[in-house]
């Protein structure tokens, strides 16, 4: 299952390579599959669904130092701390979510400016909770201004406040869904965007999964179920490109390919990329002369003090022994002996690094067949039930 460990403090950055800012179209979403290209009207829906959503810890500083603007504080809660939350990051002026926490009863609580007036007076006071990742119960709307094509405009969505061990985290408790046909088939999909987690708007990393067809909807979600930007969506065997999604989030647009089977990457069913890389022993390894065997290739991480993943790594070495070649990446690892360990890091793997990892820390494993296709992909630690019914 595709889980996100919880607790990760993203780093934003703008990223909006390939975003459209056009208003999209007015009419349905009602296809045809001879047209080449299609887009889709998305629609807010509160909470992460089936997907996992992150969040970012919220460190608060004097109010002295905080707002640019007058804000009208409580009277009645004392030791007042705030901090402002970015909704926009590529908007010319922008605009917060401000949040506020202190002393109340002998109890700390905070205050979340709802209706962006900059008063927190007309908002509910609130007590600190244990986080829900599960659940948006207590989920809290807010307003905001968001940057919509040339445009800015009035918004509203949802975020997250809670405790976790001695943190207190934050996010946006929201995710995309556009419901739509192709012929005379109906499809679900929806979207999230993890580096954007903290912020109202999309375009950084976005993620897109098929939620259902004809009505039948999936009751989880899978690392092999998720595309990203320039992947390809599997609708009745006919394959669309992630082509762009507009910066707000209502649109997304996807090209047909007629071609799918001969395209080399990392999604489920296309040919595998071809690498060289260095072992933590000295050993060279060229994935052309490992096409005897599937090949296990799993990115393994020890941030944050995970020990499963690469444990997870051994079990799946010690599982299928010489049935595989078993392959794990880790960023900056010591001289592993016991089997192929690749440092991810070094100058020597950079092939590996921007074919199979692609960022410091990765838990996302790959199953190579012995046809040169990516037979599976999936987070490591779920790797009983990704290759039990594949290696046998």
């Amino acid at each position: 299952m595709y889980r996100l460990t919880l607790g990760v403090v993203f780093s934003l950055c703008i990223l909006g390579q390939g975003c459209k800012t056009s208003d999209g179209p007015a009419d349905s979403n009602q296809f045809s599959s001879s047209q080449e290209t299609i887009v889709l009207q998305a629609e807010k829906v509160k909470g992460s669904g089936l997907f996992s959503l992150g969040a970012g810890s919220l460190t608060f500083r004097e109010i002295d130092e905080l707002f640019e603007y007058p804000v009208v504080f409580p009277k009645h809660i004392s030791n007042i701390e705030g901090i402002q939350m970015s909704v926009d990051f590529a908007a010319a002026e922008p605009d917060y979510i401000d949040i506020i926490r202190g002393d109340l009863d002998s109890q700390q609580v905070f205050v979340v400016d709802q209706n962006n007036n900059k008063d927190f007076t007309d908002d509910s006071v609130r007590v600190f909770e244990k986080m829900d990742w599960k659940s948006s119960k207590n989920s809290i709307e807010c307003q905001f201004s968001i940057k919509s094509g040339n445009k800015v405009v009035i918004d509203t969505s949802w975020v997250k406040i809670g405790v976790q061990g001695d943190k207190l985290y934050y996010g946006r408790d929201e995710h995309l869904t556009a419901d739509f046909s192709v012929d005379d088939t109906r499809y679900t999909v929806g979207v999230i965007d993890q580096v954007f987690a903290l912020t109202f708007t999309y375009g950084a990393d976005p993620e897109m999964a098929l939620l259902a067809s004809n009505a039948e909807p999936l009751d989880t979600l899978f690392r092999r179920d998720f595309i990203k930007r320039n992947e390809y969506l599997d609708l009745g065997g006919q394959y669309y490109r992630f082509d762009s999604i507009t910066h707000d989030g209502k649109y997304i647009s996807l090209v047909r390919e007629q071609n799918f089977n001969q395209k080399i990457g990392t999604q489920v069913g296309m040919l595998a990329p071809d690498f060289e890389c260095l072992t933590t022993t000295g050993d060279t390894i060229n994935s052309v002369r490992l096409k005897e065997k599937p090949i296990v290739l799993a990115n393994s991480c020890g941030c944050g003090g995970d020990t499963l993943s690469t444990a997870s790594f051994y079990e799946i070495k010690n599982k299928f022994k010489d049935r595989i070649h078993a392959i794990r990446l880790d960023s900056g690892m010591g001289n592993e002996k016991d089997g192929w360990h690749v440092d991810a890091q070094s100058k020597d793997n950079k092939d590996i690094y921007d074919k199979y990892r692609k960022m410091y820390c990765s838990r996302v494993a790959f199953l190579i067949g012995v046809d040169g296709r990516i037979t599976e992909k999936f987070d490591i630690v779920d790797w009983e039930s990704a290759l039990g019914d594949v290696i046998f």
